[in-house]
């Protein structure tokens, strides 16, 4: 008999699929918050801190006092902006392991939510930055073998969780590959 002959390809009923939005998705850190905070800070301060040798060094600018006003209270709003949106997209931010994938849920205004089947996984990395290392956290990252859009990074995972993590997908990874 012919593979052809063999061959079945059924029909699956959009209602018949599991939700996604059913899995109970574990929230990230709460530490992380702070990481987010702490790097803007750090962002914000070197651009202030470059605007104002600028304004010094450069006397021509001095001339141009009422648009820096303005400028600078666009900068201001923009801080102001940054920081509300730590505090709200915070929260959006969880992750699951389930028995056949990986998913990750960001995002406030904008939500998404990835899920990569540990099949698609070709490697696991942990990493950590001084900021996320002062607070023993770190940051899992999936990736496949197709585009970056597709790989996932989750952020704001204890150092041994992130350990933990990536032996189990790595490991799950390994069975799935596995000849039977």
């Amino acid at each position: 008999m012919h593979s052809r002959e063999m061959f079945e390809n059924l029909q699956i009923k959009v209602e018949d699929l599991p939700n996604v939005e059913e899995v109970k998705l574990q929230p990230i850190e709460t530490n992380y918050k702070k990481v987010m905070v702490y790097s803007w800070m750090i962002t914000f301060t070197i651009l202030t801190l470059v605007m104002i040798i600028l304004y010094f060094v450069l006397d021509d600018l001095k001339k141009y006092h009422k648009n820096i006003l303005i400028g600078l209270a666009i900068y201001l709003a923009i801080i102001v902006c940054t920081f509300l949106y730590i505090t709200v997209a915070f929260k959006s931010r969880s992750y699951a392991i389930r028995q056949h994938d990986v998913v990750y849920k960001s995002g406030w205004l904008f939500q998404r939510i990835q899920a990569v089947p540990f099949t698609k996984i070709q490697h696991c990395s942990v990493s950590q930055n001084f900021i996320t290392k002062k607070f023993n956290l770190a940051n899992l990252s999936v990736y496949t073998a197709s585009s970056q859009q597709y790989d996932i990074t989750i952020h704001g995972l204890t150092y041994d969780q992130a350990e933990q993590l990536k032996d189990f997908i790595m490991q799950k990874n390994k069975q799935t590959h596995e000849p039977s």
